[in-house]
C-alpha cells in the first residue's frame, strides 16, 4: 500500500514538473502562429508586399518620448488599403481593372466645389435675375412710342333737302392717325408730345373741303402735387430692385462661405470615417489573431474551450464594427461627392483624402472673434438690406395717405386743308390753336386702407429689426459655442492622448500576462475593448476639434483667408450664372450591378459556430 502511494506521488510530481516546465517555456516563447500580431498596431501584409512595421516604429518612438503618442493612423494607412474594400462595393460606378482613386487635397476640394456644387450653381443665377429686375424697374422711365390708325364710315338718309345729297343717303367716311411720345420723370411728371391727322370725306356737295384734312401738334403735361410727388416715391421700384441685387450678391457670398465650411467638414468627416474604418479593420485582424492563438493554445492544453468561444464572440463583434464602419465611410464619401457636385455628373471613383490634422489649433482672442463676426456676418447684412426695402415700402405707404392733387396743362397748333401736307403747313403757320390747364383732386373717404397699409409697413420694419436682433443673438451663441468647443477640445485632445497611451500599456501588459498564464482571456478582451475605445475617443476628439475650428472660422470671417481666398477672386468666379447642367442619362448614371458584389460581410455564413475557424475563414477575403 505504501509503495503504491509512493508511486502515485512520484507520477503526480513528474506530471506537475513537466507542466510547470512547459508553462515556463511558453511564457518565455509562447506558441502562436506566425501571423499573430504583437499589438493592435501590427498587421500581416499580403504575400506580394515587403514586410514593414511602420506602426511599430511609431510606437517605439512614442515609448521613448513622454510627449508623443502612437501614430496608429499612419501605420494603418501604410498597411491596410481601405480602397481595396471600397472597390468591391456595388455602388462604385465605372469599375475598371485598374481604378485609381482621386487624390484630392482640401484646397482642390474647395476649388472643385466652387465650380460644380449644384446648390451654389442655383444661387449664382440670383444676381442675374435681380439685375434683370433692376433693368425692368428702370425701364419704367424710358420713353414710350404710341401709334394708332382708325377708319370708319356712316350712312343715313338726309334730314333736310339742304344736305346736298343726291343719292338718297348721306355717306361720311373718316380715317384718323395718332402718334405720340410719352415719358415719365422721376418726380412723377408725365409729358406727352404727339400729333393727330384726321381725313374726312362726304358725298355732300355742300362740303367746303372734300377730302377734309385736320391736323394737330401738341404737348400735354401732368404733375402730381401731393400723392405721387417726389423721387422717393417714383423711384421706389428702382430702389427696391437695387437692394434686391445687393441682397442676391450677399446671398451668393453666404452660400460660398457655407459651401467652403461644408466642404471642409465633409472632407474631414470622410478622413475620420476612413481612419475609423482602418481602425476597425485593425481590431478585426487582432481579434482573428487572438482566435487563432486560442485555438493553438487549446490544442496544446493551455486554453479552454471557453477561451476559444470568447475569442469567436469577440471576432463577431469586431466584424459588425467593420460592417458599420464600411457603411459610414461610404456615406461620408457620398456626402463629400454631393457637396463637391460630382455625385451627379462624375464617375464615382474612390476619393483619397488627407488624414485628420493632429496639431493643436490656435485659439483666437474672443473679442477679436466677436468683432470679425459682426463685421462679416452675411445673414445680418442680408437682413439689413431687407429692412431698407421695408423702409422704402413705408415711405410709399406714407405718401399714399395724401390725397391725389394733379396739375395738368396742354397746348397745340391746328391746321385744316384739303391735303395732309397743306394741313400740317397750316398748323405750323399757327392758323389755329388750343390749350387747357387745370387741377384734379381725389381722396378716398376716411383714408382707412391707406392708414392701414402705413401701420402694416411700420410693423413690418419693427418685426425685421427684431429678427435682426435674433440673428445677431444666434450668431453670438454659435460663436461662443465654437470658441468654447475649441478651448475644451484642446484639453480633451490632450486627455485622450494620455488615455490612449495608458490603455495601450495596459493592453500590452494584460496580453503578456495572458501569454504567461497569469491572466484569463476575458481580461485580455476587456483590455482590448478599453484600448479600442481609447483610440476611438482620440479620433473623435481630433474630428470634433476640427469641426469647431471650421465653425469658428466660418463665423468670425477668417474662413476665406484661411484657405487663401479673397472676395475679389471669389466674386469673379461666383457672381455670374454658371453653365447649364445637362440632364441625367443612362450613360452618365448607370444602375449599379449588385450581382458583382462578391463579398457581403453583413451576413454571417451558415457554418458559423460549427467549427472554431468558421468565422475567421469568412474574412479570409478581406486580407487577399
Amino acid at each position: 500500500m505504501i509503495l503504491r502511494l509512493k508511486n502515485a506521488a512520484f507520477v503526480c510530481l513528474s506530471l506537475f514538473t513537466i507542466c510547470w516546465g512547459n508553462l515556463i517555456v511558453h511564457a518565455e516563447n509562447p506558441v502562436k502562429p506566425d501571423t499573430i500580431a504583437e499589438s493592435p498596431l501590427e498587421y500581416e501584409l499580403p504575400a506580394n508586399e515587403g514586410v514593414t512595421e511602420p506602426a511599430r516604429e511609431a510606437l517605439d518612438a512614442w515609448n521613448q518620448s513622454s510627449n508623443a503618442y502612437p501614430d496608429y493612423v499612419s501605420g494603418l494607412e501604410a498597411d491596410v488599403d481601405i480602397l481595396q474594400i471600397v472597390r468591391r462595393s456595388p455602388l462604385v460606378m465605372d469599375i475598371d481593372a485598374d481604378m485609381s482613386p482621386m487624390q484630392m487635397t482640401l484646397r482642390e476640394s474647395i476649388d472643385l466645389a466652387l465650380e460644380k456644387n449644384l446648390g451654389l450653381s442655383i444661387t449664382r443665377y440670383s444676381p442675374g435675375i435681380s439685375l434683370d429686375a433692376l433693368t425692368v424697374a428702370e425701364a419704367a422711365f424710358d420713353p414710350t412710342l404710341n401709334a394708332s390708325l382708325t377708319a370708319g364710315e356712316d350712312a343715313f338718309p338726309p334730314s333736310t333737302s339742304l344736305a346736298g345729297v343726291t343719292s338718297g343717303r348721306a355717306v361720311n367716311a373718316d380715317q384718323q392717325f395718332n402718334l405720340s411720345l410719352d415719358k415719365q420723370f422721376t418726380y412723377g411728371t408725365e409729358v406727352s408730345v404727339g400729333t393727330r391727322l384726321n381725313r374726312a370725306t362726304t358725298n355732300s356737295s355742300n362740303a367746303l373741303l372734300n377730302p377734309d384734312y385736320t391736323s394737330r401738334l401738341g404737348l400735354t403735361v401732368r404733375q402730381p402735387l401731393l400723392a405721387g410727388f417726389g423721387e422717393a416715391v417714383n423711384l421706389a421700384a428702382v430702389t427696391k430692385a437695387q437692394i434686391g441685387l445687393r441682397s442676391s450678391r450677399l446671398q451668393v457670398r453666404r452660400e460660398v462661405l457655407d459651401l467652403i465650411a461644408d466642404v471642409e467638414m465633409a472632407y474631414w468627416n470622410l478622413a475620420a470615417a476612413r481612419q475609423r474604418q482602418a481602425l476597425y479593420v485593425s481590431n478585426l485582424r487582432l481579434a482573428k489573431s487572438l482566435l487563432e492563438e486560442n485555438i493553438e493554445r487549446e490544442r496544446v492544453g493551455l486554453a479552454t474551450r471557453l477561451d476559444v468561444l470568447q475569442a469567436e464572440a469577440s471576432l463577431a463583434a469586431r466584424s459588425e464594427d467593420v460592417i458599420l464602419a464600411q457603411e459610414t465611410a461610404d456615406n461620408a464619401e457620398d456626402g463629400l461627392r454631393s457637396v463637391l457636385g460630382i455625385l451627379y455628373s462624375e464617375s464615382l471613383k474612390p476619393i483619397s483624402v488627407e488624414p485628420l490634422p493632429e496639431n493643436d489649433p490656435e485659439l483666437p482672442e474672443f473679442r477679436a472673434s466677436v468683432t470679425g463676426a459682426l463685421a462679416s456676418d452675411m445673414d445680418s447684412q442680408i437682413q439689413l438690406e431687407l429692412i431698407d426695402q421695408l423702409e422704402v415700402d413705408r415711405r410709399v405707404a406714407n405718401n399714399d395717405t395724401l390725397p391725389d392733387l394733379d396739375f395738368f396743362a396742354g397746348a397745340g397748333v391746328l391746321g385744316r386743308e384739303s391735303s395732309a401736307e397743306h394741313s400740317y403747313q397750316s398748323a405750323f403757320e399757327s392758323r389755329g390753336y388750343d390749350w387747357n390747364v387745370g387741377l384734379e383732386f381725389s381722396m378716398p373717404w376716411g383714408m382707412r386702407a391707406e392708414e392701414a397699409r402705413l401701420r402694416s409697413s411700420v410693423r413690418s420694419i419693427y418685426r425685421a429689426e427684431t429678427r435682426l436682433a435674433e440673428i445677431q443673438q444666434e450668431l453670438m451663441r454659435r460663436l461662443r459655442l465654437a470658441w468654447r468647443s475649441i478651448a475644451s477640445g484642446r484639453e480633451r485632445l490632450a486627455t485622450t492622448r494620455a488615455s490612449l497611451r495608458l490603455n495601450q500599456e495596459s493592453f500590452q501588459q494584460e496580453r503578456a500576462r495572458y501569454d504567461a498564464g497569469l491572466s484569463n482571456f476575458r481580461n485580455v478582451l476587456e483590455a482590448q475593448r478599453d484600448y479600442d475605445d481609447a483610440k476611438l475617443r482620440h479620433l473623435a476628439a481630433l474630428y470634433d476639434l476640427r469641426q469647431a475650428v471650421v465653425l469658428l472660422a466660418r463665423l468670425d470671417g477668417r474662413l476665406l483667408s484661411r484657405h487663401g481666398f479673397d472676395w475679389d477672386e471669389v466674386d469673379a468666379e461666383t457672381q455670374t450664372p454658371p453653365e447649364p447642367i445637362p440632364p441625367l442619362s443612362e450613360e452618365r448614371w448607370p444602375a449599379p450591378d449588385f450581382q458583382s458584389y462578391d463579398i457581403d460581410p453583413s451576413e454571417l455564413p451558415a457554418s458559423y459556430g460549427v467549427s472554431p475557424n468558421a468565422l475567421s475563414e469568412t474574412y479570409q477575403g478581406l486580407e487577399n
